[in-house]
Parts: C-alpha cells; structure tokens; sequence
C-alpha cells in the first residue's frame, strides 16, 4: 500500500472520529506520527478541501470535499435512487 495516502486515510478517519476540531498534536497523536508529518499531510488535505482549518484557533475538522465526496457514493447507491421515488 501507499504510505502516505494510508497516513492522510488516518487522518481523515481521526477528525472524523467525533470530535468537531483536532489540533496537529492531538491528531499526531491519535494516528502515532510525528507533528511534521501530520502537518504536512494537513496541508495537502486542506488544499484539496478535504480538511479544513478554523483560523481562530488553528484546529482541523473535515472539510467540504468529504461533504462532496460522500454525496457522490449516495448518488451512486441504488438505495438512495429508490427512496427517492417514494420520497
């Protein structure tokens, strides 16, 4: 497997675990990697609007992208299309 999509994978699995913001420390280490790495795995994540980061407090959440991302495999799931005809 690729390294770093497993670590952004991380990432992404680790802001989405419930709590609304996670700073870098926090999220180094709840995936075990060092603060560098995280950061930098955060930067690309949020140039693609996969996180986002609140300017206020410097923390991390899920980004738009997700958002995006998730409506795309519903508008793929047949179940959704069916509900939607009885909706």
């Amino acid at each position: 497997m690729i390294q770093s999509v497993e670590r952004a994978a991380a990432i992404l699995a680790a802001l989405g675990s419930g709590t609304p913001r996670l700073g870098v420390t926090e999220i180094a280490e709840r995936v075990g990697l060092a603060k560098p790495t995280v950061h930098g795995l955060l930067r690309a994540l949020v140039a693609h609007d996969l996180v986002a980061q609140d300017p206020a407090s410097g923390k991390y959440s899920l980004g738009a992208g997700v958002l995006q991302l998730g409506n795309a495999y519903l508008d793929g799931s047949e179940l959704r299309a069916r509900s939607l005809l009885w909706a």
